[in-house]
């Protein structure tokens, strides 16, 4: 793959980044090359260095590509990591989820076909507001992702009003269908909250967790989070905190894979207990959703009499379970977007009481996918 890579940055006259000597690189390229955003990056690559070139692109660069970045409020920051590692997440389909994991989640699938909401593709059901949404943005591109392909076609000021209203109402309708809410609320307040930079772009989610610390709130995100003492902060509502200090070494007990960080104040109090996930059990998940975002976007631009949604979203859906666990690594079925990574999966214990079990990480795959990516925190 190598080699093919080597063969194309050639013709377009561009050296090979030194981050595709790395092995994860390889896979990353690998993944990009299935989709059209090798095409959008071929492009850009020869109109920004119609000439050849001397240098490769910087990540600056390639954030001028609207096509193939998010362009507000979203990730920013990228590094070649974070582009091409984890970082897309996808909408569940529930024919997709059951289809592939119902056979080994008998009760999960009760949860399922004994809600409205989801049994079935009739109005009003999540799986015919999930393909409607690919419907509307996808133009029958089948591994399209979701939210950019949204952004390009919706994201814009001044659209005929018919089409308008039809982006507004296609998120809408997927969030009223797709997301259900927790029966419960946690004493503390939710185990999640939004990463933001500098100039407030929120660039990922966070899960607040009990750790060692009594006197300080520890939060949890993915990896490939830019995280950095000083330079982010915390988000929930109108709360805020700074980002105090990133912990060079998981607190006890907690799984090293993942980045921890310190609180500067106890503005969302000590998290939520961590415990190891069970498998079909009823989840839920909290995290920062672009869909919902890009949405509120085009209600702005747009100036549409529409109520604007809070992005950082719960899913509390019959749908939200863990299907599969190896190692340190889960699959969910839980809606995400991007931004979503760090954001906590949950699930309740036989007294009622709340429990981290998890954060969301990234998808692998593009289109109406049957699961996601996470992290499991309990070491």
């Amino acid at each position: 793959m190598i080699r093919l890579f080597c063969i194309i940055t050639t013709l377009l006259g561009c050296s090979l980044p030194a981050a595709a000597q790395d092995s994860q690189f390889d896979i990353n390229i690998d993944r990009m090359f299935d989709s059209r955003q090798f095409r959008d990056l071929q492009q850009l690559l020869t109109n920004r260095y119609p000439n050849g070139g001397i240098r490769s692109p910087t990540i600056t660069d390639l954030e001028l590509s609207n096509r193939l970045f998010p362009t507000s409020d979203q990730i920013r920051n990228y590094n070649l990591d974070t582009v091409f590692d984890g970082a897309d997440k996808q909408v569940v389909d529930p024919d997709v989820a059951a289809d592939r994991h119902g056979g080994r989640f008998p009760n999960w699938m009760s949860r399922i076909n004994g809600d409205p909401s989801f049994s079935g593709n009739g109005p009003g059901t999540c799986s015919a507001a999930v393909k409607g949404l690919f419907r509307l943005v996808c133009d029958g591109i089948a591994n399209c992702e979701i939210e950019q392909a949204y952004r390009s076609s919706c994201v814009r000021g001044a659209l005929a009003a018919q089409e308008a209203q039809e982006c507004e109402a296609v998120v809408r309708n997927y969030v009223e269908s797709c997301f259900g809410e927790p029966p419960m609320r946690p004493i503390d307040g939710w185990p999640a909250a939004k990463l933001v930079d500098r100039q407030r772009n929120t660039i990922c989610s966070v899960s607040l967790v009990q750790a060692n610390n009594a006197n300080q709130t520890t939060f949890a995100t993915s990896d490939h989070c830019p995280l950095a003492t000083g330079d982010n902060r915390v988000e929930r509502s109108r709360n805020f905190d700074l980002v105090e200090s990133v912990l060079n070494n998981p607190p006890d007990g907690l799984n090293g894979d993942i980045k921890f960080g310190l609180l500067q104040d106890r503005v969302f109090g000590l998290g939520m207990p961590v415990r190891q996930p069970v498998l079909g059990q009823q989840t839920f998940f909290m995290g920062y959703n672009d869909l919902i975002a890009a949405r509120n976007d085009l209600i702005t631009m747009n100036n549409l009499n529409a109520n604007r949604i809070p992005a950082l979203k719960i899913d509390g859906s019959s749908l939200c379970t863990i299907v599969s666990i190896s190692g340190s690594n889960l699959l969910h079925t839980c809606q995400t977007t991007k931004g979503g990574s760090g954001g906590a999966l949950f699930q309740q214990g036989d007294n009622g009481s709340l429990f981290i079990v998890g954060i969301n990480n990234g998808s692998g795959a593009a289109g109406q996918v049957s699961e996601n990516d996470g992290i499991v925190l309990d070491n």
